[in-house]
C-alpha cells in the first residue's frame, strides 16, 4: 500500500496507532534498502506521528520489533536516529533493554557522529562509552573530506583534508580488521614505501575509536591517521571493504585496490612507483611522528618493585613480546597517553606476533639466574623496547658481555634475538 495512504489513515485513525504504526515501519525498512534518499522526507513524518500516545497502544513485543526495524533503518540513514532514540528510551522505561541493545545503539549514535546522544546514553550508562572531553563541529555546511584530528584524548579537531590538489594514497581501513593491519606493517617495515607514504599516505578510519586511533598513529608513525566525519563526506569511497587503497592525483582517483589479495603489496608498489610517486625518495625530507617517552622513562610513575616486576613478568621469544600484562599497565598508568605509549611500544607488529604465536616463550625473570641481583635490576631498567622488539640495552651492556660464552649466546639469542653469534 502508498506510504502516503498509511500517513492518512494513521491520521484519521489514532486508536489503531499499533497496526498502523508497525507495518508503516516495516514498509520503510523495505524502501529504506531500495531507495535512501527518498526515505528521509517519510522518516521526518513518522517522527511527527511517532507520539508518546503511540507507546501506550503498543506491547512489548511490538516495541521490541520497532527497535529492531529502526536500528536496521538507522544504520544507513541518519534520520532514523531520533526516532530509535524514543524507541530505545521507551525499551529502557520498560525495563527491556538488553546490553545488545545499548550496544545497537551506541554504535548508531557513533556511526551517525551525533555526540549529543552519545552524552545523553552517558549519563544513563556511564561505563558504556568515553569521549574526548572537547569534539569539534563543522562550522559550514560543507563536509567533503572533512576528519577528525586526534592528538590527544582530550580533544578531536576538524580538519579538511587538502585532496583535491596534488598527489595522495587514500587508506581505508578498520582496527579490528588484520589485513589492514598487516598492510600497515609491511608499508611500516618497507623503508622505500615508507618513505613514499609518510609524504603521500593518508590512512582513514570509520569505526570510532580515538584511542584505538591514538594507539595506530603512535605505532606506525604516520603523520595523517584520522577518524572520518561521516560517510558522506567520502562518497567516492568504499568504506566497508578493507582495505582500500585509492591512488589520488588533482582530487580524481586514478587508481584503486579494494579489499585484501594475496599480491596487495605488490600491487600497492607497482601502482606508486608507476604512477610518479616515488619522485620523493630523492629529497632528504623524512617526517617521524614520536611523543612517547622512553620505555625505561615511565618507571617514575610507579615504585621500581613494581616497575622491575612488571617488565619481569613480559614473555619472549626472540626478542619479540609475546605478552605483557595489560591490566597491569591500565590499573597503574591513570594517563592515557602514558599508557597508550607503553602498549604502543611493548606491542609487535602483527607480522611478528603472528610468527611467534606458536612459538614457547619466556619470561624476562626467567634469565635472572644468569645475573647477580643487581646487574638483573640494572639489565631490565636498561632495556630498549619498541613496537614489540628489544632492541638492546640503553646501557649496561657489558654485563651481558662479561657472561659465560654460552650463557651469554644464550641470552643474546633468546632475550634480544640475536641468534647468530
Amino acid at each position: 500500500m502508498n506510504l502516503i495512504l498509511f500517513f492518512l489513515s494513521f491520521l484519521l485513525n489514532a486508536n489503531s496507532c499499533d497496526n498502523n504504526i508497525l507495518n508503516l515501519a516495516k514498509n520503510l525498512e523495505k524502501d529504506s534498502q531500495n531507495n535512501l534518499q527518498n526515505i528521509s522526507n517519510e522518516l521526518n513524518k513518522f517522527d511527527i506521528l511517532f507520539s508518546s500516545t503511540c507507546f501506550k497502544n503498543l506491547n512489548d513485543n511490538e516495541v521490541i520489533s520497532l527497535f529492531d526495524i529502526f536500528y536496521k533503518i538507522s544504520y544507513k540513514n541518519e534520520r532514523g536516529v531520533g526516532i530509535l532514540r524514543k524507541i530505545f528510551f521507551e525499551k529502557y522505561k520498560r525495563k527491556l533493554l538488553s546490553e545488545s541493545d545499548k550496544n545497537y545503539y551506541k554504535q548508531i549514535i557513533l556511526i551517525n557522529r551525533d555526540f549529543v546522544k552519545a552524552r545523553e546514553l552517558i549519563s544513563y550508562f556511564p561505563d558504556i562509552l568515553k569521549l574526548p572531553k572537547n569534539i569539534e563541529e563543522p562550522n559550514s555546511n560543507e563536509i567533503n573530506y572533512l576528519v577528525y584530528d586526534i592528538k590527544d584524548l582530550d580533544e578531536m579537531v576538524i580538519k579538511k583534508l587538502n585532496i583535491e590538489n596534488g598527489k595522495h594514497i587514500v587508506i581505508v581501513s578498520a582496527f579490528s580488521c588484520g589485513f589492514s593491519e598487516k598492510l600497515l606493517d609491511d608499508i611500516f617495515t618497507d623503508e622505500k614505501l615508507r618513505k613514499i607514504f609518510n609524504n603521500y599516505g593518508i590512512v582513514l578510519f570509520n569505526d570510532f575509536s580515538p584511542q584505538s586511533l591514538l594507539f595506530t598513529k603512535l605505532h606506525y608513525a604516520f603523520k595523517d591517521i584520522y577518524l572520518i566525519y561521516k560517510e558522506k563526506s567520502f562518497k567516492d569511497f568504499k568504506l566497508n571493504v578493507f582495505p582500500s587503497i585509492y591512488f589520488i592525483k588533482e582530487g580524481k582517483i586514478i587508481k584503486q585496490i579494494e579489499g585484501n589479495s594475496e599480491n596487495l603489496l605488490e600491487e600497492f608498489k607497482k601502482i606508486a612507483l608507476d604512477n610518479g610517486y616515488n619522485d620523493y625518495l630523492n629529497t632528504n625530507k623524512y617526517f617521524f611522528y614520536e611523543k612517547c617517552k622512553l620505555l625505561l622513562e615511565n618507571k617514575t610513575l610507579i615504585s621500581q618493585d613494581k616497575w622491575i616486576n612488571f617488565l619481569g613478568d613480559i614473555e619472549v621469544y626472540r626478542g619479540v613480546v609475546k605478552r605483557f600484562d595489560l591490566d597491569f599497565v591500565v590499573k597503574n598508568f591513570t594517563d592515557d597517553t602514558a599508557r597508550i605509549c607503553i602498549y604502543s611500544q611493548l606491542t609487535p607488529l602483527s607480522k611478528e606476533k603472528k610468527q611467534i604465536t606458536s612459538q614457547k616463550s619466556f619470561r624476562i625473570q626467567e634469565f635472572k639466574k644468569y645475573f647477580k641481583d643487581d646487574d638483573y635490576i640494572k639489565i631490565i631498567e636498561s632495556l630498549s623496547i619498541n613496537r614489540g622488539k628489544i632492541l638492546g640495552l640503553e646501557r649496561n651492556f657489558s654485563i651481558i658481555m662479561s657472561l659465560l660464552e654460552k650463557d651469554k649466546k644464550y641470552i643474546l639469542c633468546e632475550l634480544f634475538g640475536d641468534c647468530d653469534k
